[in-house]
């Protein structure tokens, strides 16, 4: 195998059949550091002097020798003039413990009953020609015989069922002869994707705490629209104070086939997915087999050595963390548009509702200020009494430009469907300008009153929840 090279460093590959066992902390003797500052130096100067006349500093034998004899001489002057000098001290390893070797948990029949659940009908079958639904509709008693082959491939840490069929898909608006406008859509086994199912289920826990906050797709109860909404304020804001506002979008081209496995899975690694499920998710990546399908023709078998096949259960797992060391560069660089005191790129109005579910339930959802309700979205904007006299104050800004420029009702109309939440967030929504009539240059007036509303409520959280700590 050529080597990879990776920054200044290159890879060297090996197979090595080796177990490593560790059943406890080992104790070993160390040699304190010795104590100068209790250093008698005219001692230590005489026991070197002393020493010294007994050897000949000029007739010199071998270099090792006589490196020896000082070394020696050191150590005697320093034993001479140094109280507890070179103790021996007993020391105990220290850090977190870390079992290389740790069992992967057998799967159950909850678990895979769960995963055979979710796997999406109507698909088209891989390889092996099984569908979902095979699957979905097999007897009690294939079950059991399905969950104790899923065991056994957690035992044997690899799975022989990792050929999938790519289908080159053509992106939309694009000219079909070139190949790099084509996206490769990867079929599995659908085997292959009910045993991705049960480890990803177990990892993506101990993921999820460390995954940036910018990270929008692929995330559930999170959507790529919660971005748009940020782009689409800050550029109604940079035209209300007339600056100029460049948008930059990045994007990385071919990422999902460009991404590197050994570094994918050192990043793992260190995220604490390690002993054998480490292992099992790392053989899965490797040599997988890949067939292309064009014209209902299949082409011959290669092994596919970098990327995460799109369309696999695990991708886009995978694909998050290897690209969250960029969005927590960007969190931390603090460059970019400004609304207010807010950075566009790393939004800083973070509810404790999000914080509940960013840290799996280490920090509790409850709000800070008034410590009685859930703190979401609702809460904030609409029912905390710690901000209502500063919401009250927008509140009446919004329902006189209404009464004056709007339909009569029009804010109680908001309110009795449930959708003033949403209405404060996105006035110029199809479904308010369809239902109330309003005109762009109204919705663009009532954007400017909301924008301030949602910005002074989050200033004033943020001032009242520094003065609470």
């Amino acid at each position: 195998m050529e080597p990879l090279n990776v920054s200044d460093h290159t890879i060297v590959y090996a197979t090595i059949q080796a177990e490593v066992v560790r059943t406890k902390r080992k104790t070993t003797k160390v040699i304190k550091r010795p104590n100068w500052k209790r250093c008698d130096k005219n001692s230590y100067q005489a026991s070197i002097l002393k020493n010294l006349h007994e050897i000949n500093i000029q007739n010199l034998s071998s270099s090792a020798e006589e490196i020896e004899k000082l070394t020696n001489i050191l150590h005697m002057a320093g034993k001479d003039a140094i109280p507890n000098y070179r103790k021996q001290v007993t020391s105990k390893a220290i850090g977190n413990e870390t079992n290389r070797n740790e069992e992967i948990k057998q799967a159950n029949e909850e678990e895979v009953t769960l995963s055979i659940l979710k796997l999406k009908t109507g698909k088209s079958p891989g390889a092996d020609g099984i569908t979902a639904e095979h699957l979905k509709n097999m007897p009690t008693e294939l079950l059991q015989y399905s969950i104790n082959i899923i065991n056994l491939i957690f035992k044997e840490k690899d799975a022989k069922v990792k050929e999938g069929v790519v289908t080159p898909v053509l992106k939309s608006g694009k000219d079909k002869i070139y190949p790099e406008n084509h996206r490769g859509i990867t079929v599995t086994n659908c085997f292959s994707t009910l045993i991705e199912s049960i480890p990803n289920d177990r990892i993506e826990p101990k993921l999820l705490p460390q995954q940036s906050k910018l990270q929008r797709g692929f995330t559930e109860k999170s959507s790529s629209l919660n971005s748009a909404f940020i782009v689409i304020q800050s550029a109604d804001f940079y035209k209300e104070i007339l600056a100029q506002l460049v948008l930059l979008t990045l994007d990385a081209q071919k990422a999902f086939d460009k991404l590197d496995h050994e570094i994918l899975f050192n990043k793992l690694y260190h995220d604490g997915i390690t002993g054998n499920i480490w292992i099992l998710l790392r053989n899965m990546y490797k040599n997988v087999a890949v067939k292309v399908k064009w014209d209902n023709t299949l082409s011959d078998q290669f092994i596919q050595r970098q990327g995460v096949r799109q369309g696999a259960k695990r991708s886009t797992i995978l694909y998050k963390r290897y690209n969250n060391n960029r969005l927590d560069a960007l969190d931390r660089a603090d460059i970019g548009a400004k609304i207010g005191n807010i950075s566009v790129v790393a939004p800083t109005c973070t509810l404790q509702s999000d914080r509940e579910k960013f840290t799996r339930g280490r920090e509790s959802d409850k709000c800070l200020l008034c410590e009685t309700s859930r703190e979401d979205t609702h809460h904030f904007l609409i029912t905390c009494t710690a901000l209502k006299m500063e919401r009250d104050k927008h509140l009446s800004v919004l329902k006189s430009y209404l009464k004056n420029n709007t339909s009569v009702g029009t804010f109680d109309r908001v309110e009795e469907q449930g959708l003033i939440v949403l209405f404060i967030l996105n006035p110029s929504a199809t479904k308010f300008k369809e239902l109330f009539k309003l005109k762009k240059s109204i919705c663009k007036d009532i954007e400017a009153i909301t924008r301030t509303l949602c910005y002074s409520l989050h200033i004033k959280r943020t001032l009242l929840n520094q003065t609470k700590a």
